[in-house]
Protein backbone atom coordinates (compact mmCIF):
# COMPACT_ATOMS: atom_id res chain seq x y z
CA UNK A 1 0.00 0.00 0.00
CA UNK A 2 1.28 3.32 -1.07
CA UNK A 3 1.90 5.46 1.94
CA UNK A 4 0.70 8.72 -0.55
CA UNK A 5 -2.46 7.03 -1.29
CA UNK A 6 -3.52 6.55 2.25
CA UNK A 7 -2.74 9.84 3.18
CA UNK A 8 -5.07 10.64 0.76
CA UNK A 9 -7.82 8.29 2.52
CA UNK A 10 -10.17 10.66 3.87
CA UNK A 11 -10.94 11.21 7.42
CA UNK A 12 -14.76 10.09 7.12
CA UNK A 13 -13.90 6.99 5.71
CA UNK A 14 -11.16 6.41 8.17
CA UNK A 15 -14.07 7.56 11.00
CA UNK A 16 -16.78 5.24 9.33
CA UNK A 17 -14.20 2.47 9.46
CA UNK A 18 -13.83 2.74 13.01
CA UNK A 19 -17.55 2.68 13.80
CA UNK A 20 -18.98 -0.45 11.59
CA UNK A 21 -17.18 -3.76 12.16
CA UNK A 22 -18.49 -4.82 9.02
CA UNK A 23 -15.50 -2.70 7.54
CA UNK A 24 -12.90 -3.88 9.41
CA UNK A 25 -11.38 -7.73 9.50
CA UNK A 26 -10.95 -6.63 13.12
CA UNK A 27 -12.46 -4.60 14.96
CA UNK A 28 -12.18 -3.83 19.00
CA UNK A 29 -13.02 -1.64 21.34
CA UNK A 30 -10.06 -1.85 24.30
CA UNK A 31 -11.72 0.20 27.00
CA UNK A 32 -10.33 3.23 28.62
CA UNK A 33 -6.47 3.23 28.30
CA UNK A 34 -5.10 3.77 31.81
CA UNK A 35 -2.12 1.56 32.31
CA UNK A 36 1.43 4.02 31.05
CA UNK A 37 1.35 1.56 27.43
CA UNK A 38 -1.50 -0.68 25.96
CA UNK A 39 -0.30 -3.29 24.29
CA UNK A 40 -1.94 -5.01 21.26
CA UNK A 41 -0.96 -8.19 19.04
CA UNK A 42 -2.52 -9.88 16.04
CA UNK A 43 -1.93 -12.52 13.42
CA UNK A 44 -3.23 -11.10 10.21
CA UNK A 45 -4.38 -13.45 7.09
CA UNK A 46 -2.32 -13.70 4.09
CA UNK A 47 -3.72 -10.80 1.91
CA UNK A 48 -4.57 -7.08 2.28
CA UNK A 49 -5.72 -6.21 5.91
CA UNK A 50 -7.59 -3.04 7.70
CA UNK A 51 -7.68 -3.93 11.94
CA UNK A 52 -9.34 -1.21 14.10
CA UNK A 53 -9.05 -0.44 17.57
CA UNK A 54 -10.99 2.49 19.46
CA UNK A 55 -9.88 3.47 22.83
CA UNK A 56 -10.64 6.32 25.21
CA UNK A 57 -8.37 8.17 27.25
CA UNK A 58 -9.65 9.53 30.38
CA UNK A 59 -9.71 12.85 31.96
CA UNK A 60 -6.60 13.48 33.87
CA UNK A 61 -4.01 11.66 31.18
CA UNK A 62 -2.54 12.66 27.50
CA UNK A 63 -1.93 10.19 24.91
CA UNK A 64 1.58 10.56 24.08
CA UNK A 65 2.50 8.11 20.96
CA UNK A 66 2.51 4.72 20.00
CA UNK A 67 4.74 2.27 18.46
CA UNK A 68 3.81 -0.68 15.96
CA UNK A 69 5.97 -3.25 14.42
CA UNK A 70 5.67 -6.56 12.51
CA UNK A 71 6.90 -9.67 13.42
CA UNK A 72 8.81 -10.90 10.21
CA UNK A 73 9.30 -14.04 10.85
CA UNK A 74 9.73 -15.23 6.95
CA UNK A 75 8.17 -17.31 5.23
CA UNK A 76 5.35 -17.77 8.07
CA UNK A 77 4.51 -14.30 8.92
CA UNK A 78 5.45 -11.54 6.98
CA UNK A 79 3.92 -8.08 6.14
CA UNK A 80 4.71 -5.35 3.53
CA UNK A 81 3.16 -1.65 3.07
CA UNK A 82 2.39 -1.43 6.58
CA UNK A 83 0.78 1.52 7.94
CA UNK A 84 -1.30 2.91 10.75
CA UNK A 85 -3.08 5.97 11.39
CA UNK A 86 -4.30 7.56 14.64
CA UNK A 87 -7.97 9.65 14.36
CA UNK A 88 -9.66 11.65 17.11
CA UNK A 89 -12.90 11.46 17.46
CA UNK A 90 -12.85 15.43 18.90
CA UNK A 91 -14.10 17.20 21.21
CA UNK A 92 -18.00 15.80 21.08
CA UNK A 93 -16.18 12.50 21.55
CA UNK A 94 -18.27 11.41 18.38
CA UNK A 95 -16.56 9.87 15.24
CA UNK A 96 -17.72 11.34 11.80
CA UNK A 97 -18.67 14.79 13.01
CA UNK A 98 -17.10 18.25 11.81
CA UNK A 99 -14.30 18.21 14.74
CA UNK A 100 -12.76 14.96 14.08
CA UNK A 101 -8.96 15.57 12.86
CA UNK A 102 -6.58 12.34 11.55
CA UNK A 103 -3.65 12.94 13.73
CA UNK A 104 -1.06 11.19 12.14
CA UNK A 105 0.02 8.66 9.79
CA UNK A 106 3.36 6.11 10.15
CA UNK A 107 4.18 3.14 8.44
CA UNK A 108 5.82 -0.14 10.26
CA UNK A 109 7.73 -3.11 9.43
CA UNK A 110 10.24 -5.60 11.42
CA UNK A 111 12.77 -2.39 12.06
CA UNK A 112 10.28 0.00 13.55
CA UNK A 113 9.99 -1.84 17.22
CA UNK A 114 12.14 0.85 18.64
CA UNK A 115 10.88 4.20 16.65
CA UNK A 116 8.64 5.84 19.27
CA UNK A 117 6.00 7.92 16.89
CA UNK A 118 4.81 10.96 19.15
CA UNK A 119 1.01 11.82 18.26
CA UNK A 120 -1.57 12.05 20.48
CA UNK A 121 -3.83 14.37 22.98
CA UNK A 122 -5.62 14.98 25.56
CA UNK A 123 -8.66 13.02 27.03
CA UNK A 124 -11.14 11.68 24.30
CA UNK A 125 -11.99 9.07 22.18
CA UNK A 126 -9.42 7.59 19.31
CA UNK A 127 -9.04 5.21 17.00
CA UNK A 128 -6.27 3.27 15.40
CA UNK A 129 -6.41 2.08 11.92
CA UNK A 130 -4.02 -0.46 11.08
CA UNK A 131 -2.89 -1.28 7.18
CA UNK A 132 -0.97 -3.46 5.40
CA UNK A 133 -0.78 -6.76 3.33
CA UNK A 134 0.15 -10.25 4.90
CA UNK A 135 2.78 -11.99 3.03
CA UNK A 136 3.56 -15.03 4.78
CA UNK A 137 2.61 -18.20 3.89
CA UNK A 138 0.34 -18.11 7.64
CA UNK A 139 -0.14 -13.90 6.99
CA UNK A 140 1.81 -11.69 9.06
CA UNK A 141 1.74 -10.49 12.84
CA UNK A 142 1.93 -7.14 14.23
CA UNK A 143 2.21 -5.67 17.47
CA UNK A 144 0.71 -2.33 18.85
CA UNK A 145 1.94 -0.33 21.93
CA UNK A 146 0.25 2.79 22.69
CA UNK A 147 1.63 5.08 25.50
CA UNK A 148 -0.14 7.82 27.87
CA UNK A 149 1.06 9.65 30.86
CA UNK A 150 -0.90 11.46 33.46
CA UNK A 151 -1.81 15.14 33.09
CA UNK A 152 0.92 17.47 35.35
CA UNK A 153 -1.80 20.02 35.16
CA UNK A 154 -4.06 17.62 36.84
CA UNK A 155 -2.07 16.67 39.82
CA UNK A 156 -0.93 19.73 41.94
CA UNK A 157 2.69 20.04 43.55
CA UNK A 158 2.73 19.86 47.28
CA UNK A 159 4.36 23.43 46.99
CA UNK A 160 0.89 24.35 45.34
CA UNK A 161 -0.49 23.04 48.41
CA UNK A 162 1.07 24.56 50.87
CA UNK A 163 1.18 28.19 49.11
CA UNK A 164 -3.01 27.70 48.77
CA UNK A 165 -3.46 26.73 52.48
CA UNK A 166 -0.97 29.93 53.51
CA UNK A 167 -3.15 32.03 50.92
CA UNK A 168 -6.28 30.82 52.81
CA UNK A 169 -4.73 31.80 56.46
CA UNK A 170 -4.42 34.94 55.29
CA UNK A 171 -7.56 35.54 53.77
CA UNK A 172 -8.75 34.27 57.52
CA UNK A 173 -6.57 36.04 59.75
CA UNK A 174 -7.33 39.04 57.49
CA UNK A 175 -10.92 38.70 57.99
CA UNK A 176 -10.61 37.81 62.09
CA UNK A 177 -8.92 41.23 62.27
CA UNK A 178 -11.47 43.12 60.83
CA UNK A 179 -14.21 42.06 62.29
CA UNK A 180 -12.19 42.17 65.82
Amino acid sequence: MNLRLLKKIPLALVAAVAMTSAQADVFEDLGVHTAPFLFKSETVATGAFADIFVFTVPVGFNLLGSVVVSDDDAPDFSITDGAYALASAGIDGVFNTSDDSLSAIFSFDATTGSAFNAAGGGAGLYAYAIFGTGVGTEGGRYALTSFIEADSATVPEPETFALALLGLAGIGAFTRRRAS
